[in-house]
């Protein structure tokens, strides 16, 4: 019954591929065939969302350079992102059918029935520096094969994990942050296009965030003192609190100081432009304040909301969350109870030197936080080279 039961399964799975996919999926043979003929291996690069595309760019350039592998991005949307590489949408769901050497993600969550059977191991490049064991839940990276870690706290925690659930047989990689490495190709030689002195206000993806505790209150204290407020709310949210964002777009859009970034309304077709424009950023637990605070070495605002959880057990690892342990290392923790002093704050910190504000070495938090910074697609095109050569030699 259990076969009958498998082959049906994979039959309806088969059927419910759209003729596009089918198409993307048999393309996806032929270039392996290739890679046989030429002995060039076959890497996959899949984008869940099309920032994540930000998180592998370096990574992709560098296996470009090189001239050594076919390489397919696949795509759960339909639109194609800016790249030189072949692109085709094959959604999740169908992975499994792939074949090829390795498959490379920044998406977090893998199931295990779409793991795909033949390929060599599946990659995760990180999507974000914050804790494995408490932002995500629990499960989340349970079919991964191999990490390319942001920084030694994501080896500590997943390590611990693995060993309390007894999963074993995964890999580990000192590799860095990809997307420390788009921002900065960016921010190279970027000028500011505004005089105004300019907050950026970045909630992250949880109930209790800014955006539904504290966003209407913070903005109208600093547009009332001339800031420039960019509020640039998670994507998901765009889906999920559309009313809530709806709903401060109305009151503030007269304002020629605020600005929603990440929306149809926003007249800032790059997003990455609020970072380099921010004077100060205000977030709660989202790991846009590290990569903030390592591109722009400027100390950052944390409105001490409840903090974000999503694995109910996290405590039973005994690990203090990297987002909870380094705040008061590269920021400013504000309380309910100075909410309303909030626009005095950001002024003061605004016209405090930097150098003054930080009791430990920037660059020295910044090695804390991420491996080899501004390096990750050098960093991890060689790791990749050195796994399909070690399966080469074996």
């Amino acid at each position: 019954m259990r076969i009958i039961k498998k082959i049906k399964d994979i039959l309806l799975l088969f059927f419910s591929f759209s003729l596009k996919e089918l198409v993307s999926l048999f393309s996806t043979y032929f270039y392996f065939f290739f890679s046989i003929i030429l002995n060039k291996p076959l890497l996959f690069f899949y984008n869940g969302q099309p920032i994540h595309f930000s998180f592998v760019e370096s990574t992709l350039d560098n296996l470009v350079k090189s001239k050594r592998y076919f390489i397919i991005i696949l795509n759960e949307f339909p639109e194609k992102i800016e790249s030189r590489n072949f692109q085709l949408q094959l959604r999740q769901k169908f992975h499994k059918f792939l074949i090829g050497k390795y498959l490379i993600t920044p998406a977090s969550m893998m199931k295990k029935g779409q793991k795909p059977i033949f390929v060599s191991g599946v990659i995760d490049m990180f999507h974000s520096p914050v804790s494995t064991h408490m932002i995500y839940p629990d499960g989340t990276f349970d079919n991964f094969d191999i990490f390319f870690c942001a920084g030694p706290h994501h080896e500590k925690e997943l390590k611990e994990i693995f060993k309390q659930k007894n999963i074993g047989n995964k890999r580990y990689f000192h590799t860095g942050y990809g997307r420390l490495d788009y921002l900065k190709k960016r921010y190279d030689g970027y000028q500011k296009q505004f005089t105004e002195k300019t907050v950026l206000i970045a909630p992250s993806w949880f109930e209790q965030n800014i955006l539904n505790m504290y966003a209407e209150q913070i903005i109208e204290r600093l547009l009332n003192k001339n800031f420039r407020v960019i509020l640039r709310p998670h994507p998901l949210m765009f889906e999920v609190q559309k009313d809530v964002i709806d709903n401060l777009y109305c009151k503030f859009k007269t304002n020629k100081l605020f600005v929603l970034e990440g929306s149809n309304v926003s007249k800032n077709k790059n997003d990455s432009n609020s970072f380099f424009e921010a004077d100060v950023l205000i977030t709660d637990w989202s790991g846009t304040s590290f990569e903030f605070f390592a591109l722009r070495k400027k100390p950052v605002v944390f409105i001490d909301t409840p903090k974000k959880i999503w694995n109910d057990t996290f405590d039973n690892f005994n690990i203090v969350p990297l987002e909870e342990s380094i705040r008061e290392k590269i920021g400013l923790i504000v309380g309910e109870e100075k909410m309303g002093y909030i626009d005095q704050i950001v002024g003061e910190m605004m016209n405090q030197n930097t150098a003054d504000f930080f009791r430990t070495d920037v660059d020295s938090l910044i090695n804390e936080i991420f491996y080899n910074p501004f390096q990750c697609g050098i960093i991890a095109a060689q790791q990749i080279n050195e796994l399909c050569q070690n399966e080469k030699s074996n």
